[in-house]
């Protein structure tokens, strides 16, 4: 107990080493998460056919721009759902019900944003870090969509020779 109570010591500076690194761990993630999901936000728009998008692929990476990027990460998660539900009728694919990443990108958004907006509260870092788990969640659902459209076109390719 001895040894436990000399590592907690109040002058010591291992206590504040270890949050800040716990801190830089979360800031990473949160970039790699962001990163993980614009990337699979912009394959899920290019698999799906022009006149069933209302964004075009690159404009994804709009997200990048400082304040700006706040509103359009909400435009990005709404217009990817809407243009693979689009995309998902057009070809009579199954989707078994989902609403193709709405939700989840909805949740992503608002939980990193409010997350970021209140860092310093006790509700911050939380909110950031479910925020990361949810961008890495909606990257992975958008990921799946995408891979099912470049199957389905593999096989209609096949389908025509």
């Amino acid at each position: 107990m001895k040894e436990f109570t000399k590592f907690m010591r109040k002058d010591d500076d291992t206590v504040y080493v270890l949050v800040g690194c716990l801190v830089l761990l979360v800031v990473l993630s949160a970039v790699v998460g962001f990163f993980l999901w614009l990337s699979a936000a912009a394959n899920a728009l290019a698999a799906c056919r022009r006149r069933n998008r209302d964004m075009e692929p690159g404009s994804v990476w709009l997200c990048l721009v400082p304040v700006f990027g706040i509103v359009w990460s909400y435009f990005v998660a709404v217009r990817t759902a809407e243009a693979l539900r689009r995309e998902f009728r057009e070809r009579e694919l199954r989707s078994g019900g989902t609403d193709f990443g709405y939700s989840l990108g909805m949740a992503s958004c608002i939980c990193s944003h409010v997350g970021w907006a209140t860092w310093w509260l006790i509700v911050g870092m939380p909110a950031i870090v479910v925020g990361v788990i949810l961008e890495f969640s909606h990257a992975s659902r958008l990921r799946g969509y995408t891979a099912r459209l470049k199957r389905d076109d593999r096989r209609r390719w096949e389908e025509d020779d």
